[in-house]
């Protein structure tokens, strides 16, 4: 799974210890700056790399730069 997290992008990263640590779609989006629907597409291209499907899959990830 840590080589699979090392392909994430900086802000994939960011929104899924977001999403992990109990944020929603729209709480992640104010906080981020950007629309619910980006982070939720933030959320898609994460899941699908790391090859899962729900936030109880999302592995330990340290937090983001800029939380």
């Amino acid at each position: 799974m840590l080589a699979e997290i090392g392909r994430l992008s900086p802000r994939e990263r960011e929104v899924l210890w977001l999403i992990r640590i109990g944020r929603s779609y729209g709480q992640v989006g104010v906080i981020l700056g950007v629309t619910r629907g980006t982070v939720r597409t933030f959320v898609e291209r994460a899941y699908r790399k790391l090859g899962i499907v729900s936030r109880r899959e999302i592995p330990p990830i340290p937090p983001g730069p800029r939380v």
